[in-house]
């Protein structure tokens, strides 16, 4: 009833053109989506011979598209994959209406497609949750024996969350959902708590009592001038060194990184759509065809020559090239 109240998505912030070599689509699984067509819209980050994934679950009021230098800033300075995910009902993933088990379906997607598809081990996928994101970050760090998880700003409930901000009347107009803290004492994995102590809309003590209920190895940072919207990289002492030292990054390193298929990506749908746009010898076709191609934005020679090269490694050539 008031999941427009509790999910907040903006305006989509991005098209399929907007990041044609980071923006993919991971397939719905027939196992845990049967009947859906399509899949999760994700930003994919890789990183040349780095094993460990971290799986990015972003805040409410956003979408993949306004956490994308962020993700992209993660990879550069922590060089892991970094892979960044969409909810229901945000972004480019419409149809579906946003509520925690749509969220848990897309986020379980995601991860048994990394594990099952990409071959990543448990142990080197770390779960990064921001606010909202902190939902499906612990729902699958208590399902499963993962290498790791980020918590920033995260609440203990949401009917907690709204009794700090509307009061306790308020508070149980919401649905009990995301329960954190029943989760929380279920999960094996290090934690890194990142809670500013200047957060006045869901406040420092949701972190604390999580801390207190989780039972692994763990760490709380409190910042104590940073808010609940804060830049996570503009102190590196806030989060980029807590992380690097608690975590280890880069981590392993590994000759056979996990790929992410050419196809999956807008950039594939783009060259395939170039193509059309050729003839049968594979020469540009010139004229009005040609014409109306380039009134609707022709694609980079990078674009032509990645086509060529489809089954090459695309992570390392777009770190190389600096498409990502």
């Amino acid at each position: 009833m008031f999941n427009p109240i509790i999910f907040q998505a903006p305006r989509a912030s991005y098209s399929k053109t907007s990041f044609p070599r980071n923006l993919c689509t991971i397939p719905w699984n027939p196992m845990i989506s049967p009947g859906r067509t399509g899949g999760v819209p994700c930003l994919w980050f890789p990183a040349p011979k780095a094993a460990s994934v971290v799986m990015y679950f972003h805040a409410n009021s956003e979408d993949i598209g306004t956490a994308f230098h962020f993700v992209k800033h993660m990879r550069d300075q922590f060089k892991v994959n970094v892979i960044a995910v969409e909810y229901p009902g945000y972004g480019l993933l419409q149809g579906i209406e946003p509520a925690e088990e749509t969220i848990f379906e897309v986020a379980l997607t995601v991860f048994r497609y990394l594990v099952d598809d990409l071959r990543v081990s448990y142990s080197s996928v770390i779960v990064f949750g921001r606010s909202l994101g902190s939902g499906p970050a612990i729902f699958l760090a208590s399902q499963y024996p993962l290498g790791g998880m980020i918590l920033v700003s995260p609440f203990i409930s949401i009917r907690a969350a709204a009794k700090h901000i509307g009061g306790r009347i308020v508070a149980f107009m919401f649905s009990n959902v995301f329960q954190n803290h029943k989760r929380m004492v279920n999960v094996s994995c290090p934690v890194l708590f990142i809670h500013g102590a200047s957060d006045s809309l869901i406040p420092v003590e949701h972190s604390k009592t999580l801390f207190s209920l989780c039972r692994s190895r763990k760490l709380l940072i409190t910042p104590a001038k940073m808010d609940h919207n804060s830049s996570m990289f503009s102190d590196p002492n806030a989060f980029a060194v807590p992380a690097i030292h608690f975590f280890g990054f880069p981590g392993w390193r590994t000759l056979t990184p996990p790929f992410m298929p050419f196809d999956l990506f807008e950039a594939h749908r783009l060259d395939s759509e170039n193509m059309h746009l050729r003839d049968g010898s594979g020469k540009k076709m010139e004229g009005p065809e040609s014409w109306l191609y380039n009134c609707c934005g022709k694609l980079s020679e990078e674009s032509d020559q990645v086509l060529v090269k489809q089954e090459k490694t695309l992570q390392e050539e777009c770190v190389q090239n600096d498409y990502v």
